[in-house]
């Protein structure tokens, strides 16, 4: 063996990686409840409904309706973040997600997640958060979609008028609110513009209301360097 490795002009190192690698190759799996050295970890439990109703009142809007329906349909987190509408069955009282795609796909093996009526509310609540939408409509053409879309616009609901009007789009509607069914139900882009309008408006809020130290120095300041005689009390003349 050491004459072949020399003849091949194989270093130290390159023999020590080779037979590392075979040596785990051949290594036999551990088996349940054998003895052995490892010692097994504990389970991976479910976290308990309490905390995960502590923290909704500190998330957005995304992230609310997220993880409840995370929790109700006990989910994995890729799982929500891809839910799309076509991939929902709708036509019994408990609704059936089959994702094109999942952990066992390869193995041709179906894997539906069952939206019960809990799980449902929250994804129709998600689509009622920029108000209700008019009632009395049904796609049913070009022409009714951009009718429709003036009604949204007039109910503030832009995002549904906005796929109303892209007649190259397909629609559907859930309690009213126009989705597209190939499109992901929870956007993070969406989320992300949110949470910077909601801070930029936050920011314009607290300059409009307080003025801080520098602010206070620079006004100060300014008024030392003015002369005393050009400062003249309001309503007095002059130019």
């Amino acid at each position: 063996m050491r004459r072949r490795k020399v003849e091949a002009n194989v270093s130290r190192k390159v023999i020590n990686r080779r037979a590392g690698y075979e040596a785990l190759r051949t290594l036999a799996g551990l088996r349940w409840g054998a003895r052995s050295a490892p010692r097994e970890t504990e389970p991976i439990t479910t976290v308990e409904r309490a905390r995960v109703v502590a923290t909704l009142p500190f998330l957005d809007t995304h992230l609310r309706a997220m993880v409840e329906v995370q929790f109700l349909t006990e989910t994995r987190p890729g799982a929500v973040c891809l839910l799309r509408l076509c991939e929902v069955d709708r036509a019994g009282d408990v609704w059936a997600h089959r994702p094109r795609h999942h952990k066992t796909a390869h193995h041709d093996r179906p894997r539906p997640v069952l939206i019960g009526p809990k799980a449902q509310a929250a994804l129709v609540g998600f689509q009622l958060r920029t108000g209700a939408p008019p009632i009395g409509f049904e796609i049913s053409g070009d022409t009714a979609r951009l009718v429709m879309a003036d009604a949204y616009q007039e109910a503030g609901r832009e995002r549904d008028a906005a796929l109303l009007r892209d007649l190259k789009r397909p629609v559907e509607t859930v309690a009213g609110c126009v989705v597209d069914p190939e499109a992901t139900l929870f956007s993070p882009a969406e989320a992300r513009g949110a949470l910077r309008g909601k801070a930029g408006q936050a920011q314009k809020y607290r300059s409009a209301v307080a003025v801080g130290p520098a602010q206070e120095r620079s006004v100060a300041g300014a008024r030392e360097r003015v002369p005393a005689h050009h400062i003249r009390p309001c309503g007095s003349a002059g130019g």
